[in-house]
């Protein structure tokens, strides 16, 4: 899909603090939690690479793959519809679905409409020094 406006710091930023840092890592053994940890010159290496795979309108074949889970429910644990399936994917992966599912719509304001203001001064303060 083409994006209205490129994705921003700050977006990214929001994504990457709503991530559940306790999920397991995908297939490339990277839990979530640890996009947390990088420094801001970090982030927006990543967000200029997001930005350059939409533009160039690329997704990478690496993060077609998913680890699949099984999670028993109840009934005989030999039946194969008693277990719920749960895919886990590349963090990056995750971070770029989440721009593809957003569905932005063309003049809508892009800081509101895509993020809450609060917490967006939140972002600020950790990607400014």
């Amino acid at each position: 899909p083409i994006l209205d406006n490129p994705i921003t710091d700050i977006e990214l930023c929001k994504q990457i603090q709503d991530m559940k840092s306790d999920r397991a890592g995908g297939p490339d053994g990277l839990p979530p939690g640890v996009l947390k940890l990088l420094p801001a010159n970090w982030l927006i290496m990543l967000t200029c690479l997001l930005n350059r795979l939409f533009a160039d309108a690329i997704y990478p074949q690496a993060w077609v793959i998913a680890k699949m889970f099984t999670i028993f429910k109840k009934g005989n644990r030999l039946l194969p519809e008693n277990y719920r399936v749960l895919p886990s994917s590349t963090v990056l992966q995750n971070c770029m679905t989440k721009f593809y599912v957003a569905g932005y719509n063309y003049g809508s304001n892009h800081i509101e409409s895509r993020l809450e203001a609060r917490k967006g001064e939140v972002v600020w303060n950790i990607l400014l020094p």
